[in-house]
């Protein structure tokens, strides 16, 4: 019997999502250090009023001296943030994280090990034209693996070897002209969907066990993209049999976001479930903070 054919019809990241990753310069008490980060945005109505909230998401050890340990966050005093707004206009964002209050609210995941953080910008943060930005509908859970063709079925639109992109500035590299960050191929190469168990170091070389909802992925990443996006870029195809053609059109998702490198030369990606966790908890809070001030339309 014939084999299915996949014919791929095209493979794309669309210009917005370089324009959501954004650049991160950390003041630490060893120096200066360069990572990733990446807006998602959300509408949250308070008080029968609807706003549109922005959060900048990237690695708790990109605003702190986090260790896999968990023992002893201390937040740096400096970020600079350099991003694009809505407008597609170049714009630079200082924060000290270790000021937060009515201004901006910085989410820890209070997992120790969860190497995610979130910032949600209020008040005098709110910029005045809002950054470019992901909806948080672009982040895929990681039970979400599952796509139903056009004439009906499940496609597996993540799994072992489904390739993907992450976004971000490995060492510093940027486009000159306007600063846009790399996109870097990985291949997934842990089965997605399913908690994986695996050992980590910390600074100390203390190994350390983890289970979780992550990803390993194999490619050649490297300092500078820790905090970005993992997103697997949008492409159509039809899948042709010996009785049936079935058309399939992924878009863009991000399934995680980049932490460190794991075992074996394979880097590793907390999935979104933990950006997701952390915005349910600001709009638990939210309604409890009289002095907020959000962004609204």
């Amino acid at each position: 019997m014939p084999r299915d054919r996949m014919i791929v019809i095209q493979t794309r990241i669309p210009e917005d999502y370089l324009k959501s990753t954004v650049e991160i310069d950390a003041i630490t008490p060893k120096g200066p250090a360069l990572g990733t980060g990446f807006f998602v945005s959300k509408d949250i109505s308070r008080n029968g009023q609807h706003s549109r909230i922005y959060f900048l998401v990237t690695n708790k050890h990109m605003v702190s001296d986090w260790d896999i340990l968990g023992e002893g966050t201390t937040l740096y005093k400096s970020l600079i943030i350099h991003y694009y707004t809505s407008n597609m206009q170049p714009a630079t964002l200082s924060l000290d994280p270790t000021l937060a209050d009515f201004s901006f609210l910085v989410y820890l995941h209070p997992n120790p090990m969860v190497d995610v953080v979130m910032i949600a910008l209020c008040n005098e943060f709110v910029p005045t034209v809002a950054p470019g930005s992901f909806d948080v509908s672009c982040l895929m859970t990681f039970a979400g693996t599952n796509l139903s063709g056009l004439n009906g079925g499940d496609t597996n639109i993540l799994a072992l070897g489904t390739q993907a992109f992450a976004l971000g500035y490995p060492q510093g590299i940027t486009s000159a002209n306007n600063h846009y960050p790399i996109a870097k191929a990985v291949w997934v190469s842990s089965l997605p969907g399913r908690e994986f168990e695996l050992n980590l170091f910390s600074r100390s070389g203390k190994m350390v066990d983890f289970k979780g909802k992550v990803y390993l992925l194999d490619g050649q990443t490297t300092g500078g993209n820790s905090g970005g996006p993992v997103v697997i870029p949008q492409y159509s195809a039809v899948r042709v049999s010996a009785t049936n053609t079935t058309g399939i059109c992924v878009e863009n998702w991000i399934i995680g976001i980049f932490s460190q490198g794991g075992p074996a030369s394979l880097g590793m990606a907390y999935s979104s479930d933990y950006i997701l966790e952390l915005i349910n908890a600001f709009e638990k809070r939210v309604d409890s903070i009289d002095g907020i001030i959000l962004h609204l339309h």
